[in-house]
């Protein structure tokens, strides 16, 4: 947890993953849910519970963690980005996995690619016949950098 918060910054995105959990088994890749650092301490993200803001160290106890950074990002970017977090966090959407484009929930990838004002639009692939965006598509954006991974492992 202190190597994250080290290198962390506000408007950072966060992958996470549980090893033996449902959503690891059914989630394509290493990763199985993704987060927004929101700043002050706080992670907004995606889960069964809707969307909501919670601590980073709460979020961080997880198996293996990876931090993202948009390239290039510049302070207006950070602040609009974290202005739509605030605002997906007062509207409180539910969680679904309904890949429509018209929809009013989000997965937890979809929630932060609103946020992100939709930076990972050419990251999304097909499974199960339905266009997803999964960590490890955020993971693999030529948009952003990887600024740290902890317990990472490439299964092929």
């Amino acid at each position: 947890m202190r190597k994250v918060l080290d290198v962390i910054e506000p408007a950072d995105f966060l992958l996470r993953r549980f090893d033996n959990y449902l959503n690891t088994i059914f989630t394509p890749g290493w990763f199985g849910h993704a987060g927004f650092n929101a700043g002050e301490n706080t992670v907004g993200h995606s889960t069964s519970e809707g969307f909501h803001e919670e601590d980073i160290l709460n979020f961080l106890r997880a198996d293996s963690i990876a931090i993202l950074r948009k390239k290039g990002i510049t302070q207006d970017e950070r602040t609009r980005m974290i202005g739509r977090e605030k605002l997906l966090a007062r509207m409180k959407p539910g969680y679904d996995f309904d890949f429509s484009s018209v929809n009013d929930d989000y997965y937890c990838t979809e929630s932060v690619d609103i946020i992100a004002d939709h930076l990972f639009h050419n990251d999304y692939t097909k499974v199960g016949g339905n266009l997803v965006l999964t960590p490890d598509g955020m993971l693999r954006s030529k948009e952003v950098d990887v600024i740290l991974t902890i317990n990472y492992e490439v299964i092929s």
